[in-house]
């Protein structure tokens, strides 16, 4: 079995190539080996061998780590087995060169039996051109063939792009203008306008910066891919050619003017909510502050932050309207109604709601797609806790062939107001307990509103035919409906302290 681990670079360029790829050795199979030429070899130091070696050293351009369409093969580079392990091709070496398609033929001593014999393989970077991998660590047994060892380089010159939102279409990055992430700014090699195999995509590090990295010299065409309804502001043409020398940096600056939704708050969110509660819906007005028309799906997304910085990553939606069919003319604005209703379960807290403006339609202003309120909203989970208790305790004696009643307090003790349904029932118990007592009446269901830290007097009527004689405890039970729930079942019933006769 043979082993390899291409080396990490040695040297640390201008900036490191942004790539995790790495090359592959191919798969491998015994056969007669090839008998290499004097041109493919200047140096053999191996008495005998009996195995090898061979791959391609090449200039990467799209710095895919594969040689592909764009890619150019390297002649008379020096790759070399570095007996001595000192890292520079020299005495002692096996050199060989790469012939008219950058390819290179190497023999060296395998090992024998189960035993490994283990070689560094270099290669020299070209003039200008610096190597994506440097040395492989390969191991080899008697008759292995190892293929695809490709020393693929890449150039030491870069070119940084600026890319911004140019809302008033001048060509300058005007104060408020932000800069545009998540473009494809690419190289069009073969000058089609369009990015394709072989063009280098640029690697955007944010705040609308991008970098291409490790390039030879040459001339390049810089564009940055653009949807419908954008143009290019700057610079003229919508591209830019720019020559590089070995080493050097280079930057331009693409300006990028099309639709531009912003919106407003119109109301103030509530200083103050329920989760699970409906609330009154919010207010905004979205509006296009670019400068061409705009026809597409537009909604609004309710964010709740806890440090009132819109971060959608990291804030939660608590509250959407649907894109709808929105047709804007620039300038022009529209009021919209967000229904606001945070999920129950949501974490009790201080938040600021942020509204956003969310859309099918390309956006070149990011920065202006959400509304900060100047003010927090805390939001507590609700909870539901009627209690009960009596007005005045049941009388010591009832003539069962009488209708009597139990006059009773409802009381919400919960964190928002309760509207509802509930039921009131009355129950005989000979020790004070429902588990040992008798259903005297039970109420239909009946609606009740109660403001929290309120009460309300409520009675029960009792049938004669629904007593029967001893002495009892009563007992009476608020029941809300199964919707509602109750957090506190312990106080939806209250006991009499003192018994009562029936007769």
């Amino acid at each position: 079995m043979r082993r390899f681990v291409p080396a990490l670079f040695h040297r640390t360029p201008r900036r490191q190539v942004r790539s995790t790829a790495r090359p592959l050795v191919e798969a491998m199979e015994r056969r007669q080996l090839l008998t290499a030429s004097a041109a493919d070899i200047i140096q053999n130091p191996f008495p005998a061998t009996n195995a090898s070696v061979e791959g391609r050293v090449y200039q990467d351009n799209n710095q895919d780590f594969i040689f592909d369409a764009g890619d150019v093969p390297l002649a008379g580079q020096t790759v070399f087995v570095d007996v001595n392990v000192n890292l520079v091709p020299d005495a002692g070496d096996e050199i060989a060169q790469t012939d008219a398609n950058g390819e290179y033929f190497m023999l060296v001593l395998g090992g024998t039996g189960t035993t490994l014999k283990s070689y560094t393989v270099g290669c020299v970077a070209a003039p200008g051109l610096q190597l994506l991998t440097n040395f492989y660590s390969i191991a080899f047994l008697a008759g292995d063939v190892v293929t695809g060892i490709d020393f693929p380089q890449i150039g030491t010159a870069a070119i940084d792009v600026s890319v911004f939102g140019d809302a008033n279409a001048n060509g300058i990055q005007d104060t408020g203008e932000t800069g545009l992430d998540n473009r494809t700014v690419y190289l069009d090699n073969n000058n089609n306008s369009v990015f394709d195999a072989g063009d280098l995509q640029a690697f955007n590090s944010g705040s609308g910066n991008y970098q291409f990295n490790g390039l030879p010299a040459g001339t390049y065409t810089v564009r940055v891919q653009t949807p419908d309804g954008t143009s290019v502001t700057t610079p003229v043409g919508g591209s830019s050619s720019i020559v590089l020398g070995s080493g050097q940096v280079a930057s331009t600056t693409f300006g990028l003017n099309g639709p531009d939704l912003s919106i407003q708050l119109l109301s103030v969110p509530p200083a103050s909510l329920f989760g699970g509660v409906k609330q009154k819906p919010i207010q905004v007005s979205v509006a296009n502050a670019g400068t061409s028309f705009i026809n597409g799906s537009i909604g609004v997304n309710i964010y709740a932050s806890t440090d009132n910085v819109f971060s959608p990553g990291a804030d939660t939606v608590v509250s959407s309207l649907l894109g709808k069919p929105m047709r804007l003319r620039p300038g022009q604005a529209k009021k919209l109604k967000v229904q606001l209703t945070v999920p129950t379960d949501f974490p009790s807290g201080t938040y600021f709601l942020i509204p956003q403006v969310v859309s099918s339609i390309s956006d070149e202003n990011a920065a202006n797609d959400a509304a900060v309120p100047a003010a927090p909203t805390v939001i507590t989970k609700p909870f539901t806790d009627l209690a009960i208790s009596y007005g005045s305790q049941p009388i010591y004696l009832w003539d069962r062939g009488t209708t009597a009643s139990v006059g009773v307090f409802i009381t919400n003790n919960g964190n928002f107001t309760f509207d509802g349904q509930i039921t009131l029932a009355v129950y005989a118990s000979i020790d004070g307990t429902l588990a040992s007592s008798t259903l005297l009446t039970q109420t239909r269901p009946k609606h009740l509103k109660l403001a929290p830290g309120t009460a309300k007097a409520m009675g029960v009527s009792i049938p004669h035919n629904g007593m029967q004689s001893g002495t009892f405890f009563i007992i009476t039970a608020v029941n809300p409906s199964a919707v509602i729930g109750d957090s506190n079942p312990a106080n939806n019933s209250v006991v009499s302290t003192q018994t009562t006769q029936i007769i």
